[in-house]
């Protein structure tokens, strides 16, 4: 694209709202009014995820209230910042999931543009995990799962991470397992992937009661895995590594976990990505501070990279 959009969403008198920043970092004046497009679905709403597609349209998942239940919320917008008209006639996707107890509420963690156009829901309602998939125009998909979604209740489920990674072929989702860090592989039909961990789930005792902040994918099929582990009351950052297959990767770290210390009373970690090389960058904060960490492949500290 010729310029960079940076989708930024944030509260706003109970609305949300877009900007577009061009590669000088101003705003893009062509985007919505003057780079700023407001979005509001009529009732309270946070978009949590965005993504751009390849033609440059804008996807946001998040979650609405309408004062008596909770609902996944759904929308595209064009690249000029108006709202798409060809995906669901221009109206937002407030979508619910089948529950025992009635309506159940829930919320978009991750959103996908897929190579033929449809589009990939990923969240989380009273059910568990939940995925719904539409059609290019914002149809449900009646391929995928039962009429175009999928719940999936697992014992010992916890709290579904902010995000989910997608390698075009399969969906990896982390959560946290009685405690411990664990995976949920999906194939693209949304049934949970048997060759992966045991049934498509994989966990990781990390040596204390452990939460999932983030995920990513290595080039080799390895996932990394960032969180905080709390022993006994002291609550430190670690990251894992798992095998393509779902094993925990013993040539990382110690046994598969490194723990991230940077000697400050509070370290917390909520994002990570891999390079073009191979290394493994994680972000958070330290105390009031912001941090990056870079690892490398074997989990050692890069001490290339700023201060040691």
């Amino acid at each position: 694209f010729p310029v960079t959009i940076v989708a930024m969403v944030a509260e706003y008198a109970a609305d949300s709202f877009v900007a577009k920043i061009n590669t000088l970092g101003v705003a893009d004046i062509g985007f919505g009014a003057n780079g700023i497009m407001l979005i509001d679905s009529g009732w309270y709403e946070e978009f949590s995820v965005g993504m751009i597609d390849l033609s440059g349209r804008i996807l946001f998942g998040g979650s609405t209230f309408d004062g008596t239940k909770g609902q996944m919320l759904v929308t595209r917008l064009n690249s000029a910042g108006t709202v798409d008209p060809g995906f669901n006639g221009g109206q937002f996707i407030r979508q619910e999931f089948p529950h025992v107890g009635g309506p159940s509420g829930g919320g978009v963690r991750s959103i996908f543009s897929l190579s033929d156009g449809k589009v990939l829901a990923v969240g989380v309602s009273a059910e568990g995990l939940s995925m719904a998939r539409y059609t290019n125009s914002g149809i449900l998909d009646a391929t995928f799962g039962v009429n175009g979604l999928i719940t999936n209740s697992i014992q010992g489920f916890g709290d579904l991470i902010p995000s989910s990674i997608f390698n075009g072929q399969s969906i990896i989702s982390g959560y946290r397992d009685y405690g411990d860090i664990a995976l949920l592989k999906f194939g693209i039909d949304g049934k949970l992937d048997a060759s992966f961990g045991v049934g498509g789930v994989a966990s990781a005792d990390a040596g204390g009661y452990e939460s999932l902040s983030a995920i990513s994918l290595q080039s080799d099929g390895k996932i990394v895995a960032v969180g905080s582990r709390n022993i006994n009351g002291k609550i430190s950052s670690v990251a894992l590594r798992f095998m393509a297959n779902g094993t925990i990767d013993g040539a990382f770290g110690v046994g598969g976990v490194v723990e991230i210390d940077v000697g400050n009373s509070t370290t917390v970690v909520n994002s990570v990505a891999i390079d073009a090389n191979g290394k493994i960058l994680v972000a958070g904060y330290s105390d009031l501070d912001y941090m990056v960490i870079r690892l490398n492949s074997d989990g050692s500290l890069d001490k290339t990279f700023g201060s040691n």
